[in-house]
């Protein structure tokens, strides 16, 4: 009898121990520095609502950036008007900054920030808010970078707390205006079948510029026309002889131009002048309202030969001026041996 009770003494001890260590090691695992410490980093700048109920950001970094945003969409503010915004960048912004990341807690003292490059007069910043004159849902600060170079510092305005993380917010500082354009000619181009095309004119502009007489300043008109369609399954291009034509590059052809996104817009000139009368790309589509590119004067040159490196164009039911670099004009004017047969 007193064997047995020794017996299970010693295993109750044993699974005692054994249930103290168990916790000792788990609450070392679950309170350790390391863990406590990534608890406190992880941080998000803003909550998801409030993007949702955004109507306006002001970056303010390398290039001042205004978006505002107008019933469903997102534009960008420029010389007192409003461009479409490119809404996968929009949303990329959003995501930086309502994602909870590792933002680690580095102080609280005032007297750092001006070091820090989070002074309130000269910091990088971020707003976001719901619309112009209202409060801000977020006003960062954006600072410098550490030591190591792979992380920034961050601080709310009107807050001393100091924050380290990622340059995935501080990235937007960077982004050139027209980057955050949406610059789709045809907006809707993901719609639009090449099947609906039954007949696609290019009439190219001329090699320089017009000038006020309306005489090329290259010393020549315009290319003749070219005017490709459709016959049946196929294409066909005027001037190619029957069973000449490169079926597929016609269809890639005219899949790039439905998809041409310009270089840039152009505040300076109004869609309405008279000026855009340079060339010409007309779309007619079976069952749809045609569509028109009209080119309209060079914007710059090269300086070397005086070849045109960008030109003014606008699309028939767009207020926006758009700018095409010279590679673009390359893609969309193609001369007619280029739809040949090899």
């Amino acid at each position: 009898m007193t064997f047995k009770t020794s017996f299970k003494q010693k295993l109750l001890i044993r699974a005692s121990i054994t249930l103290a260590l168990a916790l000792v090691l788990a609450a070392t695992f679950i309170f350790s520095p390391d863990r406590v410490s990534g608890r406190q980093s992880a941080y998000a700048w803003m909550e998801n609502r409030l993007a949702a109920e955004a109507g306006r950001v002001e970056i303010k970094g390398e290039t001042e950036i205004n978006l505002v945003r107008r019933d469903n969409g997102w534009f960008v503010e420029n010389s007192g008007k409003e461009y479409p915004a490119k809404p996968d960048m929009v949303e990329d912004l959003f995501n930086a900054l309502t994602a909870r990341g590792v933002y680690a807690l580095r102080g609280n003292a005032a007297s750092s920030h001006e070091s820090l490059g989070l002074d309130g007069e000269t910091a990088s910043r971020i707003t976001v808010s719901g619309g112009p004159g209202e409060a801000a849902f977020l006003d960062l600060l954006i600072g410098s970078s550490d030591a190591t170079g792979r992380e920034v510092y961050y601080r709310k305005a009107g807050q001393d707390e100091i924050r380290s993380g990622d340059n995935s917010i501080a990235a937007f500082l960077s982004y050139p205006l027209p980057s955050w354009y949406d610059l789709k000619i045809f907006p809707d181009s993901g719609n639009l079948d090449t099947g609906q095309v039954y007949r696609l004119t290019l009439i190219a502009p001329p090699p320089g510029g017009n000038n006020e007489s309306g005489e090329n300043d290259a010393g020549g008109g315009a290319p003749a026309p070219l005017v490709i369609l459709r016959a049946g399954e196929g294409w066909t291009v005027e001037g190619l002889e029957p069973g000449g034509t490169d079926m597929g590059r016609v269809e890639t052809f005219i899949r790039q131009v439905l998809d041409t996104s310009a270089d840039d817009y152009v505040p300076e000139m109004n869609a309405g002048e008279a000026v855009f009368n340079e060339g010409r790309i007309l779309i007619e589509f079976s069952g749809l309202p045609a569509r028109t590119i009209r080119l309209g004067p060079p914007l710059s040159f090269n300086e070397e030969d005086g070849s045109v490196t960008r030109r003014s164009a606008v699309r028939n039911d767009s207020p926006y001026v758009f700018a095409l670099s010279s590679w673009n004009l390359t893609r969309l004017f193609r001369d007619r041996d280029y739809f040949k047969l090899p």
